[in-house]
């Protein structure tokens, strides 16, 4: 394996779950060959590796498939409880097919057979990609949702809508859209165990178990589960709650959110299935490859996830030029395959077209084979279309809220602590005072002391903030 695709800077911490001392040394050996620079920890058994987890953190987990009284199953289980997010590799001697199909669906990244130790590098290199690739998507959504206030102001929150309970009256009043996730009529307002109702058998408990928690000791709550809507539809929901207190701190009222998923879930089993598939229908399942003549360009060999990506089969790819399948101008992918093989630039994103017509981003990195006296272009790559479309996605609807708050035309202000922090030119306009006159005071500061009504205007307005942030909606006139 090629020192270029892997990144020199990164040192990782590398549990090792293995009783032969003999293995665990080829093990280290080949990731020193391979480039890697890491802290490896060894471990034997069930109890060591089952303290080393809660006491440590980890980048990958290597673990036998076979020991003494514990095997890779109970590993898997135990990493899933421990450290889900860390990728889990079995590395052992042949398990058969059918118990290398249910690891890798009971969530192991991949596995490696002893007796094909060169695949191990490969394989490390594909699960941490995968691993960045997931928390990548994390932060992507984390900062789509950071963008609620906008999305809010604008009125676009599709398929997510808000309900709350009065605790007092047992009553739950649902948004539109979440009546619309439960099929029922707008403006619908069931009690609290008709909500519960709608919760397939299997949730009830759980939704009850939380729900009552939340109301009890205020301990939030965040689940995906499903409901069975009153046209008879399974429908996979994200369900919030949080409690509301009262000046003396008792909990009075809950109130939440409830997002339709379902398109979510499908796409997660669709991506389960497909992974499980692929992974075991070619010998070299680690990511699609092709062996390319770096002459002309021509793809000279290529695996059977890469027929399955592009669409094309095995024989239709061995019959194409790079320059069919890439969109950059055939003179630019001759100079990117010399600077390949002088190692002068390993590591591209581009845009590959696929046999149905369609363009996917991809992430390529590309290293040096000699076969039979030549040197050839060894190519492995990765699909970033779902990166791409959900970083463009983010960057648009930035715009076109920042767009729609900017171009309002009433005054549109957004306050934290009192304070303007956020304010449109309509708001400017309102106030006959510059941004940086407005920005940073409170309401009162640019308001008479007293409102017509007699009131002074610094007690009028925190308790309208105060009762805007308690979630009651404030409509009211007022002097500036």
């Amino acid at each position: 394996m090629s020192k270029g695709i892997i990144n020199e800077e990164l040192h990782l911490r590398i549990l090792i779950l293995e009783d032969s001392k003999m293995d665990y040394l080829i093990i280290r050996e080949m990731l020193t060959a391979a480039g890697y620079k890491f802290t490896d920890f060894f471990v034997s058994d069930e109890t060591s590796f089952a303290k080393i987890l809660k006491e440590q953190q980890f980048d990958l987990i290597l673990s036998d498939f076979s020991l003494p009284g514990f095997n890779a199953f109970g590993a898997l289980e135990l990493k899933q409880e421990i450290c889900p997010q860390t990728p889990f590799i079995c590395v052992s001697g042949s398990i058969g097919e059918e118990t290398a199909i249910e690891l890798l669906m009971q969530g192991a990244d991949d596995y490696v057979l002893k007796d094909r130790p060169e695949r191990l590098p490969f394989a490390i290199k594909r699960a941490l990609d995968e691993t960045r690739e997931k928390l990548l998507r994390k932060k992507v959504q984390d900062d789509l949702n950071a963008n609620y206030s906008l999305l809010r102001i604008a009125g676009n929150t599709a398929k997510i809508g808000g309900w709350s309970v009065d605790l007092k009256t047992n009553v739950v009043k649902w948004s539109d859209t979440v009546a619309d996730i439960h099929e029922m009529p707008h403006g619908y307002s069931p009690l609290v165990n008709e909500g519960i109702e709608f919760y397939a058998p299997d949730w009830r408990e759980i939704i009850t178990r939380v729900f009552t928690a939340c109301a009890t000791e205020g301990i939030p709550y965040d689940e995906e589960m499903q409901i069975i809507t009153a046209a008879g539809n399974l429908v996979w929901v994200r369900t919030i709650g949080e409690a509301v207190r009262d000046d003396e701190g008792n909990i009075v009222k809950l109130q939440g959110a409830i997002q339709d998923i379902s398109e979510k879930k499908r796409n997660e089993k669709a991506i389960i299935v497909s992974e499980a598939k692929f992974r075991n229908l070619f010998e070299r399942h680690a990511a699609v490859k092709f062996i390319i003549d770096p002459d002309d360009g021509s793809i000279v060999e290529a695996n059977f996830a890469a027929a399955a990506f592009y669409g094309w089969t095995i024989e239709e790819l061995t019959k194409k030029n790079l320059s069919e399948i890439n969109t950059l101008p055939q003179e630019k992918i001759k100079q990117l395959m010399g600077e390949a093989l002088s190692q002068q630039n390993v590591h591209h994103e581009f845009r590959h077209r696929k046999a149905d017509g369609t363009v996917a981003d991809v992430e390529v990195f590309v290293s040096t084979v000699d076969i039979s006296g030549e040197k050839y272009l060894h190519a492995i790559v990765h699909d970033i279309t779902e990166k791409k479309r959900a970083e463009s996605l983010l960057i648009q609807n930035e715009m076109r809220y920042r767009t729609i708050f900017e171009s309002a035309n009433d005054a549109i202000m957004i306050l934290k602590s009192g304070r303007f922090i956020t304010c449109n030119e309509k708001t400017f306009l309102l106030f006959g005072c510059r941004r940086d006159y407005v920005l940073g005071r409170r309401p009162s500061q640019l308001s008479p002391p007293l409102q017509p009504d007699g009131r002074n205007s610094e007690e009028a307005s925190t308790e309208k903030l105060n009762s805007a942030l308690a979630g009651k909606p404030q409509f009211f006139e007022w002097t500036h």
